[in-house]
Order: structure tokens, then sequence, then C-alpha cells
């Protein structure tokens, strides 16, 4: 928990270091804005918090058995993901008040409740990662953080020089 609080820290920081102006300014050809990936990251971690917080029964394997899978994926950053359409950021103007808030709001959401269960569990709700242990919905959601902190570094370099 002490690693995704501090990755939640760099993203709040990130996120906070954009001017308004620049915060819905589209850097390059077929990316997100820095807001759509805050409202990205925030429907990502509503559905997170949903799975968590479902019913899980027991796990018959190592409960960390795909965090390593996890992060050989999500760290590469030379790789294009496809986000679930559940996901996908609204086509809409953000405030930077507006992102921060509802990111600040699920990321503590969830962090709550992951400190009240079982991580070793395996959820029983569907999901597009499979049958994943909540142990490693909550590794997702640090790899995925940071995968999205290196992209708003590139974004607001993109959107600072133009």
């Amino acid at each position: 928990m002490k690693q995704i609080r501090g990755t939640n820290e760099k993203l709040f920081a990130i996120l906070d270091s954009f001017d308004e102006s620049h915060l819905n300014t589209v850097p390059y050809a077929n990316s997100w804005t820095a807001a759509q990936v805050g409202n990205h990251l925030t429907k990502s971690d509503r559905f997170i918090t949903q799975l968590v917080s479902g019913p899980t029964v027991s796990t018959e394997r190592a409960a960390d058995e795909y965090v390593k899978q996890l992060a050989d994926t999500f760290l590469n950053f030379d790789e294009k993901l496809v986000a679930p359409e559940m996901i996908i950021p609204d086509e809409k103007t953000f405030t930077k008040a507006e992102v921060l808030t509802d990111i600040k709001s699920t990321r503590s959401n969830l962090l709550n409740v992951a400190n009240s269960v079982d991580l070793t569990r395996t959820t029983s709700l569907k999901s597009p990662f499979g049958k994943s242990t909540l142990l490693e919905l909550l590794h997702f959601h640090l790899y995925h953080t940071k995968r999205h902190i290196h992209q708003l570094e590139k974004i607001r370099a993109a959107v600072s020089i133009a």
C-alpha cells in the first residue's frame, strides 16, 4: 500500500502541474489530453474498487502469480495498449479541480476498501483480467498508474512547448 500511496502522490502532482489551459489540449495525434488520462484512471479506479469490494472465492494458486506479467505488460512503454470500452475517457472539457477531486476520491475509496479485505482471495466478478486475486488487482492499479504517469510526462512536455 505504501508504494501505491507514493505513486498516487506522483500522479496527483503531475496532474496538478498542468496549467488549466493545457489540461485539455490534445498533445499529438491519437492521444488523450491530460484531463482525459485522469478521467480514464478515475473510471478504472471505480471498476477496480467494485472488483475488490465484490464477492470473492478461495484462491487455488499463488495470490501473486500474475504480478510479474502485469508489470511486464504495463511498464513496457513501447507497447501501445487499448483500453476496454468501459474506461475510455469522456469527450469533454474538464476543470483541473474536477479531475483532481475525482481521482483523489476514487483512489482514497479503493485504498480504504483494499485495507479491509483479504487480498489473497480471487474476485468472482467478471473482469477483462480473468480470474484475478485482489492482490493482483492492486498491482494492476499500481502499474497502470505508473504507465499513465509516464504518458502524462510526455503530454506535459508536448503541450508545454506548443
